[in-house]
């Protein structure tokens, strides 16, 4: 995964190229044995797309949406691939789910959350999205099961976790009016929840 990323990172393929590949390894990491195969450097390099794509994100922002909406659904479909892909890779492996966090992979996607959330804001009152599958509520109910993924099970990375999105992000998501992202985060704060920590 890392490999194919440092080339876009390097050449700058078109989002559409690289989507296509990280459709490719979130299918992959369907698989537990997969799973195993992932390396610290799949995630940084993840990150390190990501941090783009939100650098991206802010510019659109800058401009009040300004080039819409198709620079931000192909911004958003990245987003989302490259959550599919961390999700994927968390699915019942804590080292996976150490190593994100060891990454800050759950703090990129908490910028992202919100920078997405904030765009929906302009781009609602612009009257431009306010479909229920809307790139950017897909890309939000795909980065919130990202960060369950990264919690289950795992009190350390619930503590990240919960630490980095609340009360911020948590308030956000739960007041945007999309039931399934509602939902999401509800059960993100569930995984969150350790009566013995007193989160």
């Amino acid at each position: 995964l890392h490999q194919s990323l440092e080339v876009y990172l390097e050449r700058e393929l078109r989002l559409t190229d690289i989507c296509q590949d990280l459709r490719k390894h979130t299918e992959d990491l369907k698989s537990a044995e997969k799973r195993l195969a992932v390396e610290l450097g799949d995630f940084n390099a993840v990150r390190t797309l990501l941090r783009r794509l939100a650098d991206n994100i802010a510019v659109l922002l800058k401009s009040r949406g300004l080039g819409l909406p198709s620079d931000l659904e192909s911004l958003l479909d990245c987003v989302t691939e490259c959550f599919r892909v961390v999700r994927n890779a968390c699915v019942a492996n804590q080292a996976n789910q150490n190593a994100a966090v060891h990454c800050h992979l759950h703090e990129s996607t908490i910028k992202i959350l919100q920078q997405i959330l904030s765009l929906r804001d302009i781009t609602v009152s612009a009257g431009l999205h306010d479909q229920d599958n809307s790139g950017s509520l897909v890309a939000v109910r795909v980065g919130i099961q990202l960060l369950g993924n990264i919690v289950t099970q795992n009190k350390t990375c619930q503590e990240a976790v919960w630490t980095s999105c609340f009360p911020c992000v948590l308030g956000r998501v739960l007041s945007c009016g999309d039931v399934k992202a509602m939902e999401y985060m509800c059960m993100l704060i569930f995984n969150c929840l350790d009566i013995e920590q007193g989160y």
